[in-house]
């Protein structure tokens, strides 16, 4: 159940990404408005990849809680089954990784709507500030 790098260490390697990919100056401000599209793509596509993860671990706990609690010859109450299941120990182990996968997706959402969504604003911004600066 393990990955090789979990969620929290992928939260503080695309944190190092982002801070270096937004970083503006007027050194760069042609180079990072013409690259900006693509930033953006790559890291919408990182969200996309997170979120199919997110509904896989999902998937997986749903299939895990059918093949182990799925037979119900007694007749319990499906609530009961449910309750029975969360305290099992593959399942405790698989939601807290869904738990960690949500705060990840939950980042990349924040970064995709608000950082590189605002760029845009930030690129005309720092251009008026040079123009000003040159008069």
């Amino acid at each position: 159940m393990d990955n090789s790098i979990n969620a929290f260490d992928q939260i503080d390697e695309y944190a190092k990404k982002i801070d270096m990919v937004t970083q503006l100056d007027v050194t760069n401000v042609l180079d990072k408005q013409l690259s900006a599209p693509n930033v953006k793509h790559e890291w919408i596509y990182k969200l996309v990849q997170h979120k199919r993860k997110l509904l896989e671990l999902m998937e997986k706990k749903e299939n895990y809680i059918a093949a182990k609690y799925g037979e119900n010859p007694l007749g319990v109450s499906k609530a009961a089954i449910k309750f029975k299941a969360e305290s099992d120990i593959d399942i405790l182990k698989l939601n807290r990784e869904i738990r960690h996968h949500e705060l990840l997706v939950e980042y990349l959402d924040m970064a995709v709507n608000k950082i590189f969504s605002q760029m845009g604003f930030d690129f005309k911004n720092l251009v008026e500030l040079m123009k000003m600066e040159n008069l």
